[in-house]
């Protein structure tokens, strides 16, 4: 299957219109994708689930989908939920994540504009912004019933 007949499985919106490999990170085959839908142009993260790593990419999804949502809860109105991950259900199975012929698991997420990411901190300043954000991550997750 292509990177575009993958996307067609997922309830997203709009016309395909390109993919790029984002060849950061080391676990997951991860791209960025772009549709355009009248005149917004709208990108996702498509990641291919390494199963080496992740066992049972379905308990994944459902732990990353159950955790999202409370957050999104939890912030409410406080602020947009742009920043907050979302992922997208597949079109006739509704689960968050596909297998494709090789029976491969994919996912699908909003592309979060102006995210940043590191393999490797390069400061003191960086090592303190993530554990502000892990702190903050733990404190919506504070009352959440895992």
């Amino acid at each position: 299957m292509t990177i575009k007949e993958i996307c067609a499985l997922f309830e997203l919106d709009g016309k395909y219109v390109s993919c790029s490999e984002i060849p950061t990170g080391n676990v997951n085959s991860t791209y960025e994708v772009e549709f355009i839908n009248g005149e917004k142009r709208e990108k996702y993260v498509l990641q291919k689930i390494n199963r080496t790593a992740f066992k049972n990419p379905p308990e994944v999804m459902e732990n990353i989908v159950r955790v999202t949502e409370h957050i999104r809860k939890k912030v409410g109105d406080q602020r947009d939920h742009s920043d907050v991950l979302q992922a997208f259900v597949a079109r006739k199975k509704e689960r968050y994540y596909i297998i494709d012929d090789h029976d491969e698991y994919w996912r699908c997420y909003r592309f979060i504009d102006n995210a940043v990411t590191h393999d490797v901190m390069d400061s003191l300043d960086q090592v303190y912004e993530v554990g502000v954000a892990f702190g903050q991550f733990q404190n919506y997750l504070q009352d959440f019933d895992a």
